[in-house]
């Protein structure tokens, strides 16, 4: 079966997570099929790319990504951490991912957040993708009732729910909520549930495989996946074997 290439956080394993250079790798590679971000809100309600909500550990600053402008964020160094060939990248805007991706690949938009932390962030993504092919970008988060409420401001949107432990009640979930796919954790997959889902039309993206082991561990498994890895050329090394 056919299976796809998805970049973690961009190519994050050769460049700073979630940043454009990042992101620029996997764009570039015509073997990469999907990449993935991770969007939160600033003080001033910009949509920002970002996995932590602090900035601690992907920067030369500390503090709650919630509690800086935009601008205020610009001052910071995003690539300086990961290493001197990076120093001085920046922390995205959305929009400028949108830009840089422009439907070329399937864009994984996971929203970052807890209950009440950014309750406009749905209204606010809504409205930066409103113009961008709903066939090309998917969103997901693990919380479940925010991904219900998107799927009812907007029915026709590719959305989905993201697992780490607990898949005894996934497949219910997923039709609570209408989503279209299920992130998994791979350690978590069993082939019943990988039918189980196929069976629903339901999108399967395995995460995160960035070992050789891991490889081995799937191949037991018969399906189509996303294979999310932060070193998107191991994926494609194993495609054929998959």
């Amino acid at each position: 079966m056919q299976n796809y290439v998805l970049a973690h956080r961009g190519w994050c394993g050769v460049a700073p997570e979630n940043t454009m250079a990042s992101f620029r790798m996997a764009v570039n590679d015509p073997t990469v099929d999907a990449i993935e971000c991770d969007i939160q809100l600033s003080k001033d309600g910009e949509i920002v790319v970002i996995h932590d909500f602090t900035i601690d550990r992907t920067s030369n600053s500390t503090g709650l990504v919630r509690n800086y402008t935009y601008e205020e964020l610009l001052q910071f160094d995003f690539g300086g951490w990961f290493s001197a060939e990076f120093k001085d990248e920046k922390i995205p805007l959305f929009k400028d991912l949108l830009e840089l991706v422009d439907g070329e690949k399937r864009l994984v938009v996971e929203i970052k957040t807890t209950a009440n932390l950014y309750p406009e962030i749905a209204d606010k993504l809504l409205e930066a993708i409103k113009h961008y092919p709903k066939d090309r970008i998917m969103i997901e988060s693990f919380d479940h009732s925010l991904m219900k409420n998107i799927k009812e401001k907007d029915s026709e949107l590719c959305t989905g729910l993201i697992f780490h432990d607990n898949v005894t009640l996934l497949l219910e979930q997923m039709k609570y909520t209408r989503s279209n796919f299920a992130s998994i954790y791979f350690g978590n997959i069993t082939q019943q549930l990988v039918d189980e889902l196929t069976a629903h039309n339901i999108e399967i993206i395995l995460w995160t495989l960035n070992h050789e082991w891991q490889y081995d561990y799937i191949k037991q498994f018969k399906g189509t996946f996303y294979i999310a890895s932060d070193y998107p050329g191991l994926a494609i090394k194993h495609m054929s074997s998959l």
